[in-house]
């Protein structure tokens, strides 16, 4: 659903030519009604913002993928399925057979960014300006730097899931 309305959202940001003037558009057989001074068009970056906001420091759980308690993969899989109804592989190690390989130099916000430290495989969120959005074992849902030392060490690879931007 929420795809749809994004989608409706856009559409109607393109159609629209006269500001503060109520408007009506037909959009996949549905007629929309709208002013345009209340319409606000989202990008990725604030809606990543906002799930990172309403999950900040939620606990680490092992194989969690609630407010109870997430894992890296229990999180980033709850995070584009409430935003993008896209439901990902369940661990880590199955996220870096999805999507599209993209070079870290070309990391756009809402790309996944897989490690893998000694023993595990963990997986994050691009947020753009080299920081990525996480479930840590020590710290919950945090945010960190992709170039830290201990994360630049392990960096794996890079998928792209979303295939469009906002």
């Amino acid at each position: 659903m929420k795809r749809y309305y994004i989608l409706i959202v856009l559409c109607l940001a393109f159609t629209v030519t006269s500001a503060k003037s109520l408007s009506y558009k037909v959009v996949s057989d549905t007629l929309v009604e709208f002013k345009l001074d209340s319409l606000k068009l989202i990008s990725y970056q604030e809606i990543l913002e906002k799930q990172f906001e309403k999950y900040d420091h939620v606990k680490y759980r092992y194989a969690g993928r609630s407010e109870k308690g997430f894992d890296c993969s229990g999180f980033v899989g709850t995070v584009f399925q409430n935003l993008f109804e896209i439901k990902l592989p369940r661990s880590s190690s199955e996220m870096v057979n999805i999507g599209k390989e993209i070079p870290k130099e070309q990391l756009q916000i809402g790309d996944l960014v897989i490690f893998k430290p000694p023993g595990y495989s963990h997986v994050g969120i691009y947020l753009g300006n080299g920081v990525f959005m996480h479930s840590s074992t020590k710290l919950g849902v945090t945010k960190s730097s992709i170039d830290s030392t201990y994360w630049k060490k392990y960096y794996k690879t890079s998928r792209r899931v979303l295939t469009s931007n906002l």
